[in-house]
């Protein structure tokens, strides 16, 4: 009886393996290699060969069963990269869309609000109650800034503004600043305080070589209509 050749049964073979890649391909040549099978039953039944004609007739329709399922594979694998792909797609535009609402936001909090940021004046010297400024700020650079005031009051008949952190008084707002703050005391919103350390090299101050504190100070204060219309 006619049987498959060596390369073709081997085809076969591969085609009725158990493991299957889902691809496109895969199904096709599944179902051309049935094809064949199929037109093999007519030749085996002209040649009055009836078990080939079963053989013929089992191979290609295990081969168009194992088409079927690559085929139906390939396209749930299709369908669910499809699927990733917009949910990709959907993520990205979600993540601009975000990126953009958070730039307006920042645009227009910059709009709003004015900042004024100095030095901390006056850290070096000690409080009317002796404390040391100083010791205050190494402590404050360990432990952390939680809360930062600005105490306004009067000095040889000028104003003047006191900087105290966590209740601890650090220093000053300086003297070109005071009329600055003054004028938003009423409209801040936020005030941080930032110390730092540094040794001092200046062979003219006796405290060369010391290690000295000092303080930043940020003041943010909503601006006035007026002043929203200049800065548009």
């Amino acid at each position: 009886m006619p049987v498959p050749d060596s390369g073709t049964g081997d085809f076969i073979r591969r085609a009725l393996g158990m493991r299957m890649k889902y691809t496109f391909a895969g199904a096709v040549w599944r179902f051309a290699l049935a094809a064949i099978c199929y037109m093999q039953i007519y030749n085996a039944w002209i040649a009055g060969v009836y078990a080939s004609m079963a053989l013929y007739f089992v191979i290609g329709t295990v081969l168009i069963v194992r088409g079927v399922i690559c085929l139906r594979g390939y396209n749930a694998a299709e369908k669910a990269r499809r699927e990733k792909t917009e949910q990709m797609l959907a993520e990205h535009d979600r993540q601009m869309t975000e990126a953009e609402e958070r730039k307006k936001q920042h645009a227009e909090w910059i709009l709003n609000h004015g900042i004024i940021s100095t030095k901390v004046a006056g850290v070096t010297f000690n409080n009317d109650d002796g404390s040391s400024r100083q010791d205050y700020l190494k402590e404050l650079l360990t432990s952390g800034v939680n809360r930062v005031e600005l105490r306004p009051y009067t000095y040889n008949s000028e104003p003047a503004i006191y900087v105290v952190a966590d209740g601890l008084c650090v220093g000053n707002v300086p003297r070109d600043k005071v009329s600055a703050v003054l004028n938003v005391m009423d409209r801040i919103t936020s005030v941080s305080l930032t110390a730092d350390t540094f040794v001092l090299d200046d062979d003219d101050d006796e405290r060369s070589g010391e290690r000295l504190y000092h303080a930043n100070l940020d003041i943010i204060y909503l601006k006035t209509a007026d002043e929203i219309a200049c800065a548009q």
